[in-house]
């Protein structure tokens, strides 16, 4: 995630596992969290359940001010994709997990370059 968690956790694996910097990658550009790699409609589609709920803040800022287990969205929504092939994330979720897995394809090669 990029948030105060992000910051506190670079901080610990470059200080005490000596992780290079650009080991490091965020899940988004800007600020937010692993839920907000989903557009709204997605998000509330697939993970919530629920099509009709509506908020007008970002995903992640939604699941931190209603307190929402993070780990039983992921769980719940893992279940989802693994019992019905009907999943099918809109574009803009699509282009963000593409951007992700390109970030960490860029950290392995580097690491796989670095250890050659």
């Amino acid at each position: 995630d990029n948030d105060q968690g992000k910051k506190d956790g670079s901080k610990n694996l470059r200080k005490n596992w000596l992780v290079p910097k650009e080991l490091i990658v965020s899940v988004l550009d800007s600020r937010g969290s692993i839920e907000d790699l989903f557009t709204g409609e997605d998000f509330r589609r697939y993970v919530l359940n629920d099509e009709n709920r509506s908020y007008q803040s970002s995903n992640s800022e939604y699941v931190k001010r209603r307190k929402l287990d993070k780990v039983l969205l992921a769980k719940q929504f893992l279940e989802l994709v693994e019992q019905d092939d009907s999943v099918k994330l809109s574009p803009g979720s699509r282009k963000n997990i593409t951007a992700l897995f390109k970030k960490l394809d860029s950290a392995l090669k580097h690491i796989i370059s670095a250890s050659s």
